[in-house]
This record gives C-alpha cells, sequence and structure tokens, in this order.
C-alpha cells in the first residue's frame, strides 16, 4: 500500500499522525530497483566479510547543503574577488609599462639638453 499525500488549499484545524513508512516503502519512493539490489548485495557482502566498504568513501563529491552550500558560495566569491584584483593589477602594470615605453620613446637617454625636461610616468596615472 502506498501512501499518498494531499494537500489542503484550505486551513485544517485537526493534527492527524502519520505512521512511519516502512523501510521497502521508503525504498520504493526514492530509489529504482537496480539500486536497490545492488545496495542490498554490497551490504549482505559486507556482512558476510567477502567485501569491505571502501575505506576512501564513495567516488563521488557529495552535493552541497546547508552550511557545505554557503562554505562553498563564500569559496567561489572569494576566489572571484580574487581573480578580479589580479586581472586589476595586471591592467594596472600593462598601463604602466606602456607609459614607461612612451616616456622613453618622447626623451632619448642621450639627451642632455635644459630645454628637455624629464616627464614621470607618476604623473599620467590614473586616479582609483
Amino acid at each position: 500500500m502506498v501512501m499518498l499525500i494531499q494537500w489542503s488549499v484550505e486551513l485544517v484545524t485537526r493534527i492527524e499522525i502519520i505512521p512511519r513508512l516502512e523501510n521497502h516503502l521508503i525504498d520504493d519512493c526514492f530509489y529504482q530497483d537496480d539500486e536497490i539490489g545492488e545496495m542490498r548485495h554490497t551490504a549482505f557482502m559486507v556482512e558476510c566479510g567477502l567485501e569491505e566498504d571502501p575505506p576512501d568513501g564513495p567516488d563521488v563529491d557529495p552535493i552541497p547543503w546547508g552550511d557545505m552550500l554557503l562554505l562553498k558560495i563564500q569559496q567561489e566569491q572569494e576566489q572571484n574577488r580574487i581573480n578580479e584584483d589580479d586581472s586589476a593589477l595586471d591592467a594596472w602594470n600593462q598601463y604602466i609599462k606602456k607609459l614607461k615605453a612612451e616616456e622613453e620613446i618622447r626623451i632619448p637617454k642621450c639627451a642632455s639638453s635644459p630645454k628637455l625636461q624629464h616627464v614621470s610616468y607618476k604623473q599620467y596615472a590614473p586616479v582609483a
């Protein structure tokens, strides 16, 4: 017998205690037949001592939820922030290199004339 849950659209004032589902009903709700058979076979083999549980756990990563999900989101945001900082720093370094190259073109190193003044690349740096 499969129990069906019905949602009410009206306010219900009585409380009805629903009995706990039996294990086979839970299995039927959440697992397919081949998965159930594989789990029962593995449990039997482990119980008999013919097989051991894998020491390193399952071969798939757990699905994050609750605190694990919040931690994962925070780590991703931190990584994105670090990447943005790195890209901004790279852009700044490229800008400085460009200004240094332009400065070398405008003012030759052999120029000793008093009419030529040294122009620093720092004068052209953008204000953040």
